[in-house]
Order: structure tokens, then C-alpha cells, then sequence
């Protein structure tokens, strides 16, 4: 079996070469869906910085974008991960999340007011 890499392709060619791969490698229910996250993130790594250049902001916009968009998300949204752990503490960052939502929520009853 193929182990997908993470070294994103450069051009246009070892891209589409890189998508024949993923095809290989899909032969199940999990690698099908694994092939098209690695085929997402190779399409939209060319995108960025070889076709458009972006800077790490507009990557990172792009980004999450995307997962509005994907997801249908009408509002804001916000990732949490546990990696914020290695920082900080449950509470803190429940704290930070409870306060997003609590600005969240105020800013969108102000544009319904409108």
C-alpha cells in the first residue's frame, strides 16, 4: 500500500501526478476519504503559494474559508484544539471560547437590529 506523504507538489504536473497516486491509494472507505483531505490540502498548498503567492494571513483566511464555506457556517466560528493545552488550561481556554461566543452572538444581533 501507498503511505501518502506531505510533500505538496510544486507544479502543475507533479500535482496531477500526485492525484493519480491518491487514486492508488484509495481503495476503501477510509483511504477513499483520507486521498481526497491529502488531494484538498496538495490542491490548495499549489494554489496558494505557487499560483497566487499568499502570505501566511491570506493562506490561513483561505483556510478557513473554506471550512465555512464546506461546512455551510453562516457565523463565526472558531477552531479550539488541545494542542492549546500545552499553554494554557481547560478553564482558560473555555474561557476564550465562552467570550467569542458571547462577542459573536452580540455582533450579530446588532446587524439584525440594522
Amino acid at each position: 500500500m501507498i503511505k501518502l506523504k506531505e510533500e505538496w507538489p510544486g507544479d502543475l504536473d507533479s500535482l496531477i501526478k500526485y492525484f493519480e497516486e491518491l487514486k492508488a491509494y484509495s481503495t476503501d472507505y477510509n483511504t477513499s476519504a483520507e486521498a481526497v483531505a491529502y488531494g484538498t490540502v496538495a490542491a490548495f498548498n499549489y494554489l496558494a503559494g505557487e499560483e497566487h503567492g499568499l502570505s501566511g494571513f491570506q493562506a490561513g483566511f483561505a483556510a478557513m474559508k473554506f471550512l465555512q464555506v464546506q461546512k455551510n457556517i453562516k457565523g463565526a466560528f472558531k477552531i479550539v484544539s488541545t494542542d492549546q493545552l500545552k499553554y494554557s488550561t481547560i478553564d482558560n481556554v473555555v474561557s476564550d471560547v465562552r467570550e467569542f461566543l458571547q462577542a459573536s452572538v452580540e455582533q450579530e444581533n446588532k446587524k439584525e437590529e440594522k
